[in-house]
């Protein structure tokens, strides 16, 4: 079994409970060249510096 890549994403707090309810992985502004680097079995964090966008 491969050794899992460590990803952190850091958006606001909102995004982030819509991206769990959704069941959906949300960062890099939706760049599919981000996206593209994930792999099966990769570990993702969010880092949350503010609540909302503003």
């Amino acid at each position: 079994m491969a050794i899992p890549n460590y990803w952190i994403g850091v958006i606001s707090a909102d995004h982030v409970k819509v991206a769990v309810t959704e069941g959906v992985c949300a960062f890099s502004h939706g760049k599919e060249t981000a996206v593209e680097k994930l792999s099966a079995g990769d570990r993702f964090i969010y880092y949350s510096p503010k609540t909302g966008i503003n």
